[in-house]
């Protein structure tokens, strides 16, 4: 804030402290603008989870519970029908749709419960179940490979 009149500049904006929003081209501040678009990045694609879990599981799209999350409380026949704030699929072309499939590198499990994951659609291919947070798939093994980015379909029961 400004001393005396109420405004604080934001990168190439300034904002009363009063009803309503001015643009002003002479605030533009070009070192803080990098600043300011890594904070919004930020603070669209890093969503809060809920901070206490009492059902089901949340995955995470990046490692140590990070990025896009969704909770599940039942079963997933395949990710790939579970749209939302996740990996982005056909880049390059015209249409690019988003979905949980092949997207999941960390993962919470509530106490009391576990999520089964799967390789392939349909509860098919190799599995492994978790009964406790995962906060990196790449550490979970299978056969000379992980699953971090592997997972298909899952599994959520209680215990």
């Amino acid at each position: 804030m400004t001393p005396g009149n109420g405004t604080a500049r934001l990168g190439w904006k300034e904002w009363r402290a009063r009803p309503g929003a001015i643009y002003d081209a002479r605030a533009c501040d070009m070192k803080r603008l990098p600043l300011l678009v890594a904070l919004l990045w930020l603070g669209c694609h890093s969503p809060t989870a809920p901070s206490s879990l009492t059902e089901g599981v949340i995955v995470y799209e990046h490692p140590r519970f990070r990025g896009a999350w969704r909770q599940f409380t039942g079963d997933v026949r395949d990710l790939d029908d579970v749209s939302g704030n996740a990996c982005p699929k056909g880049l390059g072309s015209s249409f690019v749709t988003y979905d949980w499939d092949d997207c999941i590198s960390s993962i919470r499990v509530a106490p009391g419960w576990r999520v089964t994951l799967y390789e392939d659609p349909r509860y098919e291919g190799d599995a492994v179940t978790l009964t406790a947070d995962e906060s990196d798939l790449e550490n979970v093994r299978r056969d000379g490979d992980d699953w971090d980015d592997c997972i298909s379909s899952i599994r959520v029961t209680s215990q």
